[in-house]
């Protein structure tokens, strides 16, 4: 009788790539990964190399990708590319790296590159959900928005879905109401900084594209004695777990990474064995409404 489990040498091996590790998200996404990987007997190999920018020297034949040069195509079945190692990577660079692999099967994380599937939260819905009970709940009018990183497809999904409910309620979008970020605690707090001290400007509510950004401005707010929600009310993108520790519960986007990941390994062992898959799959989103948008304990938990 053979055994349920295959020897290590027979097993599908994947690489991950990741940027770092210790991030919520990050970590829970990795852990939908690992237990896909051990349901199918799969080896996984991870990288954390930081982003996946090309270090370019003349005398070399090709971009050097520091450690995951390591991470050579005929070592592995498939490739996994977790959202954060492409933060500020070009278009055509993600095109100059995906062509090193050639055709090894790659799913990633909200990662675009041609031929590669990719796992994408459903961006627009979630974040309209969240303008449109700014507005119809609370009658806000007067929403700033913190965007995340530049040309990151999550980012400009969200900044859209937040442009577009403004316009589908007929209120006139402010580009003054309107803050770059980085996703970190940082530029939540910049984001305020911005807002109030240098545009001296007058708003209702904000809108974080994630729920860090979210933190960094609640703790800015705090510090010059805004009271959120009684005089400003506030909302994320994530539902990282102090999204209800915080002294304000937050009011944001649920995602579920950990079924994120699960589904993309998944998804990465049906190309390897031939099987044809979308290019993009979305996967679900939920407003969790809590205190800081000025609902009481009293209100819905929660609305789709």
């Amino acid at each position: 009788m053979l055994s349920p489990t295959k020897p290590y040498s027979e097993r599908k091996t994947i690489a991950v790539f990741a940027s770092q590790v210790g991030r919520e998200w990050g970590a829970e996404f990795i852990a939908g990964v690992t237990r896909a990987a051990e349901e199918n007997n799969v080896n996984l190999v991870h990288f954390i190399g930081g982003k996946i920018t090309p270090l370019k020297d003349p005398k070399l034949a090709k971009p050097s990708y520091g450690l995951y040069d390591l991470a050579k195509p005929d070592q592995f079945d498939g490739l996994l590319l977790t959202a954060d190692v492409a933060y500020g990577t070009s278009v055509e660079e993600l095109r100059e790296f995906a062509d090193l692999y050639g055709d090894l099967p790659m799913v990633t994380q909200s990662v675009e590159i041609e031929g590669a599937c990719m796992f994408i939260p459903d961006n627009m819905e979630g974040m309209r959900a969240a303008i449109r009970h700014l507005i119809e709940t609370h009658a806000y009018k007067r929403i700033a928005f913190i965007r995340g990183i530049e040309g990151q497809v999550d980012a400009e999904q969200r900044f859209q879905a937040y442009q577009d409910e403004l316009q589908a309620y007929g209120i006139r979008y402010d580009d003054r109401l309107v803050v770059d970020g980085d996703y970190t605690l940082e530029s939540g707090r910049a984001a305020i900084h911005t807002l109030m001290d240098e545009r001296g400007i007058r708003f209702q509510a904000l809108v974080a594209a994630n729920d860090r950004m979210a933190f960094g401005a609640l703790e800015a707010l705090q510090q010059r004695g805004v009271r959120v929600p009684d005089d400003l009310a506030i909302t994320g993108f994530d539902d990282l777990r102090e999204a209800q520790a915080t002294g304000v519960p937050l009011t944001t986007v649920r995602q579920s990474f950990y079924t994120a990941g699960k589904h993309a390994l998944e998804a990465l062992l049906k190309r390897i064995n031939g099987e044809k898959l979308p290019p993009v799959t979305l996967t679900p989103t939920q407003l969790l409404v809590r205190w800081s948008c000025g609902c009481t304990k009293s209100s819905p938990a929660s609305s789709g």
